[in-house]
């Protein structure tokens, strides 16, 4: 019964994510769209950091539906943020490898840090850490790069 509910509030917040996160960069404007990337960022880090630090099952419904609300984020504003960067006339297949390769990649660092560091006496807390680690240094370190590099852009075109 746990399980089903938080899969049941991880894909509902997910969803609400996928709406709100959209909805508010397009119409706040206060920081171009990579800025909002590397918020869910750094909020989905936090989230895996606590969870490799918590020993209760309370915290994943905490953290479960932080990590689904950036995971949904995530999908709200890459497609924007594809168009943006590499134009609209090959948005199909840009859309198409996006959507390939945040599932991809899901899949192959959840699989891989599970079975690679998963071990009986601490769990799955080195795996979280492990996800954080990759997050922080393959997630934050290219967005912060783009962030850097789009900021006069975006900031013309605001």
């Amino acid at each position: 019964r746990v399980v089903g509910a938080l899969l049941t509030v991880v894909t509902a917040t997910s969803a609400a994510s996928r709406v709100l996160t959209g909805w508010v960069a397009d119409r706040s404007r206060l920081l171009p769209r990579p800025g909002y990337v590397i918020i869910l960022i750094i909020t989905m880090a936090a989230a895996f950091t606590l969870l490799s630090r918590s020993t209760t099952v309370r915290n994943l419904f905490i953290c479960g539906p932080m990590i689904g609300f950036c995971f949904g984020g995530m999908w709200a504003l890459c497609p924007p943020l594809c168009v943006d960067l590499f134009g609209d006339h090959h948005l199909p297949l840009v859309y198409s490898s996006m959507r390939g390769t945040l599932l991809v990649g899901a899949l192959l660092i959840s699989s891989a840090t599970m079975s690679i560091f998963y071990t009986p006496e601490h769990l799955y807390s080195r795996s979280f850490s492990a996800i954080t680690v990759i997050l922080l240094v393959a997630g934050l370190l290219p967005w912060l790069w783009i962030f850097l590099k789009t900021r006069t852009w975006y900031s013309a075109a605001f």
